[in-house]
């Protein structure tokens, strides 16, 4: 029987120092990465070494000449724990040879291959842990599956909630011990933080699967906004009504990064009727400028402009509850709709009467930036660089999307002095949004046009 495909590699762990923020390259863990079928266990060998008495190559066999991906510890050399090279090499071994073994005997059995049970075959087989000894009752993950089953949410904050599940999980992975209520702490956190710094940055983890389940570098903010979310479902966790299973959530010492954002960047009016007016002959493309023009004009969230139909225009308004806030404070929002938006809609007539004909919200960003480029909205703008948090001047195009779309409806009328609680009411922010607090900042064409006024 042809063996399926799967892949072993071992890697050091990639952090860096919380302070200093320079690479930790002493007394590093070895990892252990088997993919498989787009999916990956990454296991804690049990040592570590020096970054710089470790190889990491692409070496010739000499009897064979067939290149081979040589990882190990340098010969001679010796662990902070006096364990030798050779001991850790044999260990790296047997640890390649077991995990194939029972990935390939279960395929054989038509057994479902998950990362659960190649964790706890392999330990079994490296009498790591005894059957009789594995913990009974619900683990921390099938606990936070309920959380997120039980949570009244809306679908997008449901699907955060499952990502930063995920993130956590695969976190777990890599250590030698399984993440569980008693053992997290503070430092267990700092360790996930430095864990979605650099889980991306590391390739040859991720060669094997679908580019699309590779993670993608993450900003400060993303990485924040994990460590809230987790950190909503430990302190849940501390309440008898939900089970009570920690005492003290490790969050209560430990401070998670605050959040930076620059000042929103948004289409001057100018440029979105020149949109508005545009020819295009991409029928395509044609389509993406209707629907995003159609958002700049009344200020939704894309998930709920895919949602909206004829049954939502109500005495020449659009009428809708954000998905947003449907189940957490459901806010009625209402937005007249102008002679603009009333043509836009006119050009469509769908048989299940959407507004618009449906596309999925990465195409949609994608043929966004691609919109912008044909019509040369290139203005270029300052921004905060979300990964460096550092100032960089850019074309429009390469940031254009659907939320800059919302921030054009919010960001046009917050500049013609309408005031905040009316757009507020159609935009369906809160008055405290520290989002819609960000429309506040005085914009550059503001401050030029001050400066010409009153002191020219």
């Amino acid at each position: 029987m042809r063996a399926s495909k799967c892949n072993v590699n071992f890697v050091l762990d990639r952090r860096r120092d919380k302070e200093s923020k320079a690479p930790i390259v002493e007394n590093v863990p070895i990892n252990m990465d088997f993919t498989f079928k787009g999916k990956r266990l990454r296991f804690f060998t049990g040592y570590r070494i020096d970054v710089s008495k470790w190889i990491d190559a692409k070496k010739e066999d000499p009897t064979t000449g067939v290149i081979i991906h040589v990882q190990q510890v340098k010969k001679n050399a010796v662990n902070r724990s006096g364990e030798t090279s050779s001991e850790i090499n044999r260990r790296l071994v047997k640890l390649k040879e077991t995990i194939t073994q029972i990935y390939e005997e279960a395929k054989i059995l038509f057994k479902e291959v998950t990362i659960d049970y190649l964790r706890d075959e392999l330990r079994n087989r490296l009498a790591e842990v005894k059957r009789e000894d594995t913990p009974k009752g619900p683990t921390l993950f099938d606990i936070y599956e309920k959380y997120i089953n039980e949570v009244k949410v809306s679908p997008g904050r449901k699907k955060s909630l499952n990502s930063t599940k995920n993130h956590f999980e695969r976190f777990s992975e890599t250590l030698k011990d399984p993440i569980t209520f008693e053992n997290l702490s503070p430092s267990l956190i700092d360790q996930f933080f430095n864990y979605l710094i650099n889980d991306a940055k590391n390739p040859d983890i991720y060669k094997d699967l679908p580019a699309n389940k590779r993670p993608r570098e993450k900003s400060l903010n993303t990485i924040a906004g994990n460590l809230k979310r987790l950190r909503a479902f430990l302190e849940w966790c501390t309440l008898s009504q939900n089970g009570g299973y920690l005492i003290v959530s490790p969050f209560k010492e430990y401070k998670i990064p605050s959040e930076e954002y620059g000042r929103p960047i948004y289409l001057k009016k100018e440029e979105r009727d020149l949109l508005f007016n545009a020819i295009i002959n991409d029928e395509r493309l044609s389509r993406v400028r209707d629907i995003f023009v159609f958002q700049c004009l009344i200020g939704c969230r894309f998930g709920d402009l895919v949602k909206l139909t004829k049954g939502n225009i109500v005495n020449g308004a659009i009428e809708y509850i954000p998905r947003k806030t449907k189940d957490e404070r459901p806010v009625s929002v209402r937005v007249p709709l102008s002679p603009k938006a009333k043509e836009l809609i006119g050009r469509y007539n769908l048989p299940d009467g959407s507004l618009f004909p449906y596309i999925t919200d990465q195409r949609y960003n994608d043929y966004i930036k691609e919109l912008f480029q044909v019509v040369e909205l290139d203005r270029v703008v300052t921004r905060l660089n979300p990964l460096t948090r550092e100032e960089e001047k850019v074309p429009l195009y390469e940031i254009a999307s659907s939320h800059m779309a919302r921030r054009t409806f919010v960001g046009t009328l917050h500049k013609s002095n309408v005031k905040n609680e009316i757009i507020a009411s159609m935009s369906g922010h809160t008055k405290d949004s520290k989002a819609f607090a960000r429309y506040y900042d005085i914009d550059e064409e503001t401050q030029d046009e001050i400066i010409n006024t009153y002191l020219d």
